[in-house]
């Protein structure tokens, strides 16, 4: 369980970065910074958004109920 959630940090550093990256090249041709600034965390929201969603929904529908 650990290393799941270390590797899924790391996966999401990794994607940060690459994101950021792509955002900075698209910069240097437009020079307007900000809407692309708005775009990328917008993405970022809803690609977080959904996978925490999805995992929430996977986590009720395979929960091991004692009784």
């Amino acid at each position: 369980m650990v290393e799941t959630v270390k590797g899924s940090a790391l996966v999401s550093l990794v994607g940060i970065v690459d994101l950021m990256f792509s955002i900075q090249q698209v910069i240097g041709r437009t020079f307007r910074p900000m809407p692309l600034y708005v775009l990328g965390a917008l993405m970022y929201f809803v690609i977080n958004y959904a996978l925490s969603l999805s995992a929430r929904r996977l986590e009720a529908r395979f929960a091991y109920v004692r009784e």
